[in-house]
């Protein structure tokens, strides 16, 4: 059964996206912010290095006390978005070198010359981290009691910096595809050491120019929709949603 969607309401998109990003990621890629002090900086360096050392070595907790609690989150193409403390730990219990026996796997650490336009905002900052050949991260930083932290972490693959899909286009492609509804299952998959994590909401599978393919697990029924979004004038649409059923998603 194919369904093709019509073009939503840009301004009910449009409201729900503002629910989506919050008003620090809004500030933050709209507007350029005030420059960070030394003290921001270097607060924002040290969550920054954390974070590689915390997944390198499998330290899932403490991966999950570098964003902001309790909507702090993680987002790429192949996780989906993952939000939440407990999610947040089942991401990293599920990398496969936290599954191998190994204890440590090194991860190149944070080095300052790849943060670049840190910026102030009203209530946090944003900045752009690279990855070199491998895309970049797009963050959102808010300062809690406890230091600074990440707000949303966004990683934007190569391919999706090729086409200039950023951190706001993927937010806008959720809450098109009604991600925050309560009708997707987050998926679980059997790595060979157990039932592990793998990815929660809208997966994009490819992106093509103007175009993004997606896939979003249905809660209800175990079927899955198939979605082709199409960056246009008025923002992103529905090119197809196609509805797999779940005998034909095995």
């Amino acid at each position: 059964m194919n369904h093709t969607t019509t073009s939503a309401s840009g301004a009910l998109i449009a409201g729900a996206l503002c629910l989506a990003l919050g008003p620090a990621t809004l500030s933050g890629q709209e507007s350029a912010g005030r420059q960070p002090t030394a003290e921001d900086r270097a607060g924002i360096e040290r969550l920054l290095s954390s974070y590689p050392q915390a997944l390198g070595s499998c330290a899932a907790e403490d991966y999950a006390r570098n964003f902001e609690s309790p909507d702090g989150f993680y987002e790429s193409s192949f996780r989906g978005r993952v939000q939440g403390f407990e999610k947040l730990v089942a991401l990293v219990e599920s990398e496969g070198h936290c599954n191998d026996g190994s204890t440590v796997n090194t991860r190149e650490p944070f080095d300052p010359a790849a943060l670049s336009r840190l910026e102030m905002t009203a209530d946090g900052a944003t900045g752009i981290v690279s990855l070199g050949d491998r895309g970049h991260y797009q963050d959102v930083y808010v300062k809690t009691p406890s230091g600074w932290r990440f707000r949303s972490r966004t990683n934007i693959s190569a391919q999706a910096r090729a086409a200039g899909v950023t951190a706001r286009d993927l937010a806008e492609i959720r809450v098109l595809a009604g991600e925050g509804q309560g009708r997707f299952a987050d998926i679980y998959a059997d790595m060979g050491t157990g039932r592990h994590f793998r990815s929660s909401g809208v997966v994009v599978v490819e992106i093509d120019g103007p175009r993004v393919r997606g896939r979003v697990q249905l809660k209800n029924d175990g079927g899955r929709y198939d979605d082709v979004y199409v960056r246009t004038g008025g923002g992103w649409r529905f090119e197809s949603r196609t509805y797999v059923p779940a005998t034909a998603s095995r």
